[in-house]
């Protein structure tokens, strides 16, 4: 009998507010950074409120590959790092852990697109998807907004509320240390079922989900990393997976 992943679409129903397409639209994420292969939707954006699981959701996405296969940035200036693209094994997954409230800088806007768009002139640039996570607007202009272009090349799933474990399945606030383990098969196959869906939908995902429309007020912090977390990050190692749900208490 195939493992069903009920305590962690229990978590999802719980940090994406019980929205549907938004869940059916993570499994389709997931199933495409665990893809080898195809180009679609390189630029997975992770936006909402603070305390919401977002970083939460990409450290279960990580402890479905090899540790060598992701890696966790603090920011985007520096996803071309001689550190990420010039590695015996070519990353699968680069996670942008803040991209704060600033208007992006154009640099980066332009390196964003390419590597959306799988530019192969660096080294393994074309092999990784990427995952963004913000609280914030993502602004590439003065007047406030986002450029089309980009906007285009992202897939937004938002996260509108904080994490309030009180009327969540009682078994998600023990994910981490009993059922992950043992769901973790049924989520990938689950995964990559979803991602066939996208490919045989002339590679269309099923969310429509627009950018910037569920974001926190400017002033507050991106989501919360410890001290400890960000210095891992700063020396270029992934984040402890454990330290992810202790804080959904």
């Amino acid at each position: 009998m195939e493992e069903k992943p009920d305590v962690f679409d229990a978590f999802l129903h719980m940090i994406l507010d019980g929205n549907e397409n938004a869940l059916h639209c993570v499994y389709q994420m997931i199933g495409s950074i665990l893809t080898p292969v195809g180009s679609l939707k390189k630029c997975h954006l992770l936006q909402g409120v603070a305390g919401s699981g977002k970083t939460s959701l990409v450290r279960y996405i990580e402890r479905m590959m090899p540790i060598e296969d992701f890696v966790d940035l603090p920011n985007l200036s520096k996803i071309t790092d001689d550190s990420l693209v010039k590695r015996d094994q070519p990353v699968r997954l680069v996670h942008v852990c803040e991209l704060g409230t600033n208007k992006l800088p154009a640099k980066q806007v332009v390196n964003l697109k390419a590597f959306a768009d799988g530019a192969d002139d660096l080294p393994g640039v074309a092999s990784f998807k990427i995952i963004l996570t913000t609280n914030h607007k993502v602004v590439t202009g003065n007047d406030g907004v986002i450029e089309t272009a980009l906007k285009n090349r992202l897939l937004v799933i938002p996260f509108p509320k904080p994490l309030n474990l009180e009327n969540a399945d009682p078994r998600v606030a023990s994910l981490d240390d009993i059922y992950f383990e043992q769901e973790r098969r049924g989520i990938i196959l689950k995964a990559l079922r979803a991602y066939g869906e996208v490919l045989n939908n002339n590679g269309n995902f099923c969310c429509d989900f627009e950018v910037n429309a569920v974001v926190d007020e400017p002033e507050k912090p991106d989501e919360h990393l410890s001290a400890e977390e960000k210095e891992r990050i700063s020396n270029g190692l992934p984040v402890e997976a454990a330290s992810m749900l202790p804080a959904l208490a």
